[in-house]
């Protein structure tokens, strides 16, 4: 009697066991059917997403602000010339000179984004100048056309030996990146000779030509080098007790228009010193090896006045409001806004994007809960 009683009670307890784990079955069942719903609707919603965003930027595109009237005329500039660069030239009409300066703002204000100014311009419309091939690097670009030709040269000659009368600017260009190599193996930091563009130019088999050894003190050239940099601080010094201040570049354009006589003519030679040091400052600032500039250098320039180019990192003021009381009351004279924040713009990630993905991931996190349930009993 005790073994038959015994063996009901098992039978019993499996008998539930099966049924919990049938129950166990359909909610893990139901679970899953709600996590591939969830899914479905979070695609569904990404797409909705997207389609909204697209009509947002064409909504955008079309209301009337100076921006789009400069983009449009953008537009109608590459359907007449092939491209965006908008180069201008002396005798360039005023439009287009206009439209020049605008494009090269957008490049100013894409900087500042990327090292987190948004306040400047807005994705949506830097997405807009990307669909139509919008250069935001002339540099990088040039140099993408120099290395393509580069390229197509040395499949036809079967060498890099571009003589300058086939082509100055190829012959300039592979000089340039020999010397920049030459500088590098010195132990010089070289902005333009990056390590990818280096294994681009291993690729095609570049004769680098460079045959002199690393070094790893300063030749007497250097030196040379080093004691006339200190001779041109000395002169900035002689000018700015002559002239008051240390804008160079100023006085260059009253010298050049024939207002005015320089006071010496070795001054002539401070605009090109004082771009220089400005240009690697940067380096310096960035605790990167430089050619001109050391501790005592920048101290001293400094002390002079020198104004240092301010970081992209740093935020600029949005003086947007100041600019349009200033068109409302002389008028715009170069076709740029910044209408960023203008009344009536709205966000539509801030539309879309609170309702749509909170319910989606509402429903996600619901199903989720269901299958924790269920391995958990």
């Amino acid at each position: 009697g005790k073994t038959h009683s015994f063996y009901t009670v098992c039978h019993e307890r499996a008998m539930n066991v099966d049924q919990i784990a049938e129950l166990a079955k359909k909610e893990l069942d139901a679970a899953e059917a709600g996590v591939t719903n969830a899914r479905q609707y979070l695609r569904e919603a990404e797409e909705r997403l997207i389609r909204a965003r697209d009509q947002f930027v064409e909504a955008d595109l079309r209301r009337n602000s100076s921006w789009n009237s400069m983009y449009r005329r953008l537009l109608e500039y590459k359907r007449t010339h092939g491209d965006v660069l908008v180069l201008t030239s002396k005798d360039s009409p005023h439009d287009v000179r206009k439209l020049s300066k605008w494009v090269q703002n957008q490049r100013v204000h894409y900087k500042y984004y990327t090292n987190g100014d948004t306040k400047h311009i807005k994705k949506h419309r830097i997405d807009a100048l990307n669909k139509i091939g919008f250069v935001w690097n002339m540099l990088e670009h040039a140099w993408e056309i120099n290395f393509n030709d580069l390229k197509s040269y040395r499949e036809e000659h079967g060498n890099f030996n571009v003589p300058k009368k086939y082509c100055a600017r190829l012959n300039s260009f592979v000089a340039s990146i020999r010397k920049a190599m030459r500088r590098k193996r010195g132990g010089h930091y070289q902005r333009e000779l990056t390590e990818d563009r280096i294994d681009r130019l291993n690729s095609i088999n570049f004769a680098w030509g460079v045959k002199n050894p690393a070094r790893t003190t300063r030749s007497a050239g250097e030196e040379e080098n080093a004691r006339g940099d200190d001779c041109l601080i000395d002169l900035l010094a002689d000018f700015k007790g002559h002239y008051g201040h240390v804008h160079v570049a100023k006085m260059m354009s009253i010298w050049r228009s024939g207002a005015e006589a320089p006071a010496k003519q070795e001054y002539k030679r401070l605009t090109s010193f004082i771009a220089a040091v400005r240009n690697e400052h940067e380096l310096f600032s960035e605790g990167k090896p430089c050619s001109l500039l050391d501790e005592e250098k920048v101290r001293r320039l400094t002390e002079l006045g020198v104004k240092w180019k301010r970081p992209a990192s740093e935020p600029r003021i949005n003086s947007g409001w100041m600019k349009r009381k200033k068109i409302e009351k002389d008028g715009n004279d170069n076709g740029e806004d910044n209408d960023n924040n203008a009344d009536g713009e709205f966000d539509v990630e801030q539309v879309e994007v609170s309702i749509i993905s909170d319910q989606a991931e509402s429903m996600a996190d619901h199903a989720e809960s269901k299958t924790d349930q269920i391995f958990d009993t």
